[in-house]
């Protein structure tokens, strides 16, 4: 429980540390960056809830509400990481169709049934819980309505490097090229779940909800350092490699989009 708390208040403190930049993060041109825009773009291909009430959760400081509200949507986001919150409210203090709050996935302040479609990106696979934040997803959800989320994917070449072999011996380094340099240690990206579109697709189906589209997405094939190294050839990768999505090969994407209706 302690080791579960201690990494909670990591995660929130990691986005409270980029809170300034995360907004622009989808300006990048760079991998991560073109990750964003990509998962953005794929969620509103099959967003189908305009002008309904949308819960965003996770929400950042915002990043969905200029394409939601385009679309007539009443825009609800709420995120553990206040700083995020508190820049979103900068951002948007005038939009009287967007409401933002500190809150947590796992214990939604929102009615039974009140929500036509709930969004959720990046986030369930950081929570301490995942089938009770999700759960609670799903309450808030309308019958019939829209359920939204983003998983990373299992099997993604980039995420096993990345997070088994590659962060693992940087974390050892990293301690030390800080120390050297006189920099002041900052906060570190914190680990996460991964899950198999099947297992994931199943989790959901167990909620009372009807799996009707799964997407695949992000295929940066270019492993670290060398997508750093080279960000403008990582970013041309992945643009060549989202015609993998419905292929055999799609298994080697980076991200998981499921969408599913509440019976």
């Amino acid at each position: 429980m302690e080791n579960q708390r201690a990494a909670d208040e990591k995660t929130v403190e990691f986005f409270d540390s980029i809170a300034n930049d995360y907004y622009d993060l989808y300006d990048e041109t760079t991998p991560g960056g073109y990750a964003f825009v990509l998962r953005r773009q794929h969620i509103l291909s099959v967003f189908d809830q305009p002008g309904g009430m949308v819960l965003d959760v996770g929400c950042g400081s915002g990043v969905m509400v200029e394409s939601l509200t385009a679309l007539n949507c009443d825009y609800w986001g709420v995120d553990p990481a206040e700083k995020m919150i508190e820049d979103g409210k900068k951002r948007f203090s005038s939009r009287p169709n967007v409401h933002l709050a500190v809150g947590s996935a796992e214990k939604l302040d929102f009615p039974d049934n009140h929500f036509d479609a709930v969004l959720c990106m990046g986030v369930l696979e950081r929570v301490k819980d995942d089938r009770n934040a999700l759960a609670e997803m799903v309450r808030v959800l309308k019958p019939g309505g829209t359920l939204l989320v983003t998983v990373p994917n299992k099997y993604s070449p980039y995420f096993l490097w990345r997070d088994y072999l590659f962060y693992p011996v940087v974390s050892l380094l990293r301690p030390i090229y800080f120390k050297l340099r006189g920099w002041e240690r900052r906060p570190v990206i914190p680990g996460h779940r991964m899950y198999s579109a099947k297992a994931f697709g199943e989790m959901v189906s167990r909620l009372n909800c009807r799996v009707t589209e799964v997407m695949y997405m992000g295929f940066n094939l270019l492993l670290p350092p060398l997508d750093m190294m080279f960000p403008g050839t990582a970013v041309s990768v992945m643009r060549k490699g989202e015609a993998l999505q419905h292929g055999k090969l799609r298994y080697l994407a980076g991200g998981l989009i499921l969408k599913a209706n509440k019976q």
